[in-house]
């Protein structure tokens, strides 16, 4: 489903901060990442892909972050159910 199609939206339960590359910390270079995933019945993350990154270098870091969130999953029509976000 799409995040708009749920009647209940996914929550974080386990939030995990991505490791800020040393070489890029070092050089004092910040940087966005946006990334798309999906959160299946159990509440884990799947299928992340990057929306938009300001800078490469944080891309990889933010991926293996958020593989390691855990949800509440969405629910439509009372039933946890697999969504995109």
């Amino acid at each position: 489903f799409e995040f708009a199609d749920l009647d209940q939206k996914p929550e974080v339960r386990v939030p995990v901060k991505p490791r800020y590359p040393p070489a890029l910390q070092r050089a004092g270079i910040t940087g966005k990442v946006v990334v798309g995933f999906i959160v299946d019945t159990s509440g884990n993350v799947r299928e992340p892909f990057i929306v938009s990154s300001t800078n490469p270098g944080f891309e990889q870091a933010a991926l293996d972050a958020i593989v390691k969130w855990k949800f509440k999953p969405g629910e439509k029509g009372g039933q946890a159910v697999t969504g995109r976000m």
